[in-house]
């Protein structure tokens, strides 16, 4: 994974202009990658898989990361941010320890499967949003700034 996080991670800092929208195509992406890490025949299939979801995690992540900084307003930037580290590392000691626990009780496949499934639900759901909403879709420029009274 550590292999396609360099690589994501590159890929996604040359893009010049994503939309918000690409974040939800790369969550399904992401997604249906795990499911074909769930369902690899062999150890080696694998961890060849592997890559390119650690690519694929990399670039969500920043996909995330950028989309949040670009969309939230100057003012209450910080906030929001806050908000998203809280939520993002905030909730790992708690959803961490139930899918350890899934993946000894039901199978390490079946975890990483549910974790695509998720993922590609979530994202499912958010596209239509992100891609629709004046707000947030397409923005490629910071808008001007506000008039003085």
């Amino acid at each position: 994974m550590g292999i396609g996080a360099v690589v994501g991670g590159l890929l996604v800092a040359s893009k010049a202009n994503q939309s918000p929208a690409s974040l939800a195509r790369t969550g399904i992406v992401f997604g249906v990658l795990q499911l074909g890490v769930s369902i690899a025949p062999t150890l080696w299939m694998a961890y060849a898989s592997l890559a390119i979801v650690g690519a694929a995690s990399v670039t969500f992540i920043a996909l995330g990361n950028s989309t949040l900084h670009l969309t939230a307003e100057p003012a209450v930037r910080g906030r929001v941010m806050g908000i998203y580290v809280v939520a993002f590392f905030g909730t790992t000691p708690v959803g961490a320890p139930l899918m350890g626990w899934f993946g000894e009780y039901v199978g390490p496949r079946y975890a990483l499967a549910l974790g695509g499934v998720t993922l590609i639900a979530a994202a499912l759901y958010a596209l239509p949003r992100l891609s629709r909403d004046p707000l947030i879709g397409g923005i490629t420029e910071p808008p001007p700034p506000p008039a003085k009274v």
